[in-house]
């Protein structure tokens, strides 16, 4: 992964917002209210250090009492404004996906996945956006190289393979009951919790590949 254009190399404020500047040149913004910063003094934001070799920021006194202080990564806000980025061209397209070039596509899927999936989990993803969606979200967890999420996500697709040809099956909102209880735990109870650890791959992965689409 290419880190270096995401390191921190200088930090400013406006009224509302973070901004981190970035050696590779760009600005990554990020709500100061979001990460709690809002209320901070002026001289409390400014007590901030680089951390993990200048790819976050943290700042040690504010927190909650005896923890490690906020951090913020540019990693999370680069890939944030990724996304952004990615979903206002889906909205001009009339949500039409596509209408994207394939790195667009590729990003929204992703940002799909990753938030329903730390969501309501996998059924929540599949059943809300479909087969083709799902394809484009494998073929960017590869691209990326999230090999622990691209597993999981490939496990729990190949579980609904056996549903192709069911009787029953007239939506994809019919897949939860047709899966029955064993399939469902499957999917929900053991494979999504083990998403949502393999997923904190994804910011850092995505914004390395993704980053210049902004």
């Amino acid at each position: 992964m290419d880190l270096d254009r995401l390191r921190i190399r200088a930090v400013s404020f406006t009224d509302t917002d973070l901004e981190l500047h970035l050696a590779g040149g760009r600005t990554v913004r990020g709500g100061l209210r979001r990460h709690n910063l809002l209320d901070a003094s002026a001289q409390q934001r400014a007590a901030w250090r680089l951390v993990d070799d200048g790819l976050q920021l943290n700042w040690p006194a504010l927190g909650r009492a005896g923890g490690a202080g906020i951090t913020v990564a540019a990693a999370d806000l680069a890939w944030d404004q990724t996304c952004e980025a990615a979903l206002a061209r889906l909205a001009q397209a009339d949500w039409k996906l596509d209408a994207l070039t394939a790195r667009q596509q590729q990003i929204v899927a992703l940002w799909r996945v990753e938030a329903d999936g730390n969501n309501g989990g996998f059924l929540q993803f599949f059943c809300n956006w479909g087969e083709a969606n799902c394809a484009i979200a494998l073929q960017a967890l590869q691209a990326i190289g999230a090999q622990a999420t691209h597993a999981i996500v490939s496990e729990q697709r190949a579980m609904l393979d056996r549903l192709e040809d069911h009787p029953e099956l007239q939506s994809y909102g019919d897949i939860p009951r047709l899966l029955g209880e064993a399939g469902r735990a499957r999917i929900g109870d053991e494979l999504d919790p083990a998403f949502w650890d393999a997923a904190e791959e994804l910011p850092l992965r995505a914004a390395c590949h993704y980053f210049d689409e902004g």
